[in-house]
């Protein structure tokens, strides 16, 4: 190489080459060639989920039990008497995934109240375990 030349002066005023045979790739598709290699797949969801936030379950004193087991007579009562009552339920959901879960505020029209399963059943197919209500509003 002579002093002041590149090394790539022989080529560089040649014309681009496009062959014959297979098109040119569309220039949304060529930047995906220069994106980031990812070595470890699905770490970032595995970091997302160690660091998501579950509840603990709250453990009701017994004014708390007294007071769902009044409005739930009071339901039940209503129920009786062949109205249909709307209320507002705040319960407990399980977490699949981890130890804990998160608390789920509902509202909904009662279809039954299944004792013998400890279960309320909302008219959109939610069945509410009972054990796992810690609040009810009857509106």
């Amino acid at each position: 190489m002579t002093e002041g030349r590149s090394p790539y002066e022989a080529i560089i005023n040649h014309p681009h080459h496009v062959s014959r045979n297979h098109p040119q790739m569309p220039i949304e598709k060529r930047a995906a060639q220069f994106s980031p290699f990812k070595a470890m797949v699905g770490y970032e969801e595995e970091v997302d989920e160690v660091s998501r936030y579950t509840d603990s379950e709250r453990l009701l004193d017994e004014n708390r039990k007294e007071e769902l087991d009044w409005r739930l007579q009071t339901l039940m009562k209503r129920m009786g008497q062949g109205e249909r009552v709307e209320l507002s339920i705040e319960y407990f959901v399980d977490d699949d995934r981890k130890d804990g879960g998160s608390y789920v505020i509902i509202t909904g029209i009662v279809k039954k109240l299944d004792l013998q399963n400890r279960l309320l059943v909302l008219e959109t197919g939610e069945n509410i375990p009972i054990a796992k209500i810690y609040d009810i509003a009857i509106n």
